[in-house]
């Protein structure tokens, strides 16, 4: 499981082709419809989830309740970790003008607060969230640790279990048509994943904040592999899962023409 606050302004490339993605209601997804696309392996977007949650996930929140607390930010293009405190971040977090100068000097940086917490378990550093988020959820038989359909709530008890998170995931904007190379690189999750929208800030133009995801089919692995085996031949791991190759829309345009390997797209 995951949760992502992430704030990032829309940027769409209508001339790369791209799966369709389904997309329904909170109250509108059935088991039965879930199961049929969920045992096809395509992703399916889930709306009015947000207004599910009793607290408000958001920068004010956790400037008031963990302001204090220390955190590592990471620069997204280098990998660089700086130390701050939880305000500071999310002080920087909300001042689109200026963002991310504090901790670079004159330069903007989409810094990211990325799995947090990273080494706590969710549970134990933020309870009140942990049952805010459970209580949410779409799908809670097969999305809740304890779900019955969950095949993490049938480990034994003398078993280590992965972990399965929630965490955070809190980005600051980044923009492509500015050069920047998002806050995410491509990468493989080991389990199915659930992502929860909490919060956007808006744009400068008024414009509602987003997320921007591109998912691809698990079939499409090898394709993916070859293709920035063959685009980055310079890199002698594994492209998927080093996570250190950004897609960005040229390489996706490259990707569908050459691979005819397309992604479902979603502005979260």
């Amino acid at each position: 499981m995951a949760s992502a606050i992430l704030y990032l302004p829309p940027f769409h490339c209508h001339d790369i082709p791209l799966h369709s993605i389904g997309v329904h209601s909170f109250e509108a997804l059935t088991l039965s419809v879930f199961q049929e696309i969920w045992g096809s392996g395509s992703p399916l977007l889930v709306t009015d989830v947000g207004r599910r949650f009793k607290f408000q996930w958001n920068p004010e929140y956790f400037i008031k309740n963990y302001g204090d607390k220390e955190c590592f930010i990471v620069d997204p293009q280098t990998d660089y970790s700086k130390k701050v405190t939880v305000r500071d971040f999310f002080i920087e977090f909300s001042n689109y003008a200026g963002q991310g100068t504090t901790f670079s000097g004159n330069s903007k940086k989409a810094w990211k607060l990325k799995d947090w917490p990273p080494s706590a378990a969710f549970q134990e550093e933020f309870p009140e969230l942990f049952e805010d988020f459970l209580n949410a959820v779409p799908m809670p038989s097969y999305i809740r640790k304890d779900g019955v359909l969950n095949i993490a709530a049938h480990f034994p008890m003398n078993a280590v279990a992965p972990d399965l998170g929630p965490k955070m995931y809190n980005a600051m904007a980044s923009d492509q048509t500015l050069g920047s190379k998002g806050t995410m690189c491509l990468h493989m999750d080991i389990a199915d994943a659930v992502n929860v929208m909490t919060y956007a800030a808006d744009c400068p133009d008024g414009s509602s904040g987003c997320a921007a995801w591109d998912l691809f089919c698990p079939e499409d692995l090898g394709k993916l592999q070859r293709f920035l085996k063959e685009r980055l031949p310079e890199s002698c791991s594994d492209p998927v899962y080093s996570q250190q190759v950004y897609l960005d829309e040229h390489m996706r345009r490259e990707l569908a023409e050459k691979e005819g390997v397309y992604s479902f797209q979603v502005y979260q």
